[in-house]
């Protein structure tokens, strides 16, 4: 079975309780001891524009106003509705299919495990057009580009 969809099984099931103390297996998929603690807050449940961003803010994901435009774009500012949002999945983040996620919570957290492993610094718009996996990258970094 594929890691991804180990990892979203496993924090599947650790979503059970009001607060949800995530250890993150990335670290465990690099190999490497884990020290974060990644905590899913669940009042705020309802998926909106502001809720979005205050829990993109709230994990710290760095480059929080181009990762939300990423959302935006990918879900038709959250309307889409022939689109991952409909497996609670902001940015089509997919295997062999789009992984889907319990809540809509549970993809933001990991979108912050993602970037934490992908991630190094730099211009972010650059790190997308190399890293995001689509069809034209140039012609996604530029929708993203005129969002700001």
């Amino acid at each position: 079975m594929n890691r991804w969809i180990i990892s979203a099984i496993f924090i599947s099931l650790l979503w059970t309780v009001d607060h949800v103390k995530l250890h993150s297996e990335i670290g465990d998929l690099r190999g490497k001891a884990n020290t974060d603690t990644i905590y899913i807050e669940r009042d705020e449940k309802e998926l909106t524009k502001e809720n979005l961003l205050r829990e993109i803010k709230r994990l710290k994901i760095k480059e929080p106003e181009i990762v939300f435009n990423q959302a935006m774009l990918e879900t038709g500012h959250l309307n889409c509705s022939d689109c991952s949002l409909s497996k609670n999945n902001l940015w089509g983040f997919a295997d062999e299919s789009y992984l889907v996620f319990e809540d809509w919570r549970q993809c933001v957290a990991y979108y912050y495990g993602w970037q934490k492993r992908k991630y190094g610094g730099g211009d972010y718009y650059e790190f997308l057009r190399k890293r995001w996996g689509c069809e034209n990258p140039e012609g996604y970094v530029a929708e993203l580009r005129v969002m700001r």
